[in-house]
C-alpha cells in the first residue's frame, strides 16, 4: 500500500462565496490517482509517480505550486520510505 498526500497552491481569490469552481477541486486529483494513474501500468520510481500527479495539477491553470508525497508505510518494520517532491510553475 501507499500513503499519497498532495498539496496544490493558488493565488487567493477575494470571495469564494463556498463556491467549489472558484477553488481546487480535489476530487479531481483523487479520481486521477485512483483511475488514471493504474492504467499507465507499472512505474517503478516513487518519484515517477509524483512527476504524474504534479503533471496532473498542472493542468489547473491555477495551480501555481505543488507538493507530492508519496509514502510505502509496510517497506520496512521500523521505518517509512517515502519521496516528497515539490515543483513550481515555469511564468512564461
Amino acid at each position: 500500500p501507499v500513503v499519497i498526500t498532495v498539496e496544490m497552491e493558488t493565488p487567493l481569490i477575494d470571495s469564494y462565496n463556498d463556491v467549489l469552481d472558484r477553488t481546487i477541486d480535489y476530487s479531481l486529483v483523487y479520481h486521477f490517482v485512483r483511475d488514471e494513474l493504474p492504467r499507465l501500468g507499472h512505474i517503478a520510481l516513487l518519484e515517477t509517480i509524483a512527476d504524474h500527479i504534479i503533471a496532473f495539477c498542472f493542468r489547473d491553470v491555477r495551480v501555481d505550486k505543488v507538493r507530492v508525497r508519496i509514502e510505502k508505510p509496510d517497506i520496512f518494520p521500523d521505518a517509512v520510505a517515502c519521496v516528497d517532491l515539490c515543483r513550481t510553475r515555469k511564468k512564461p
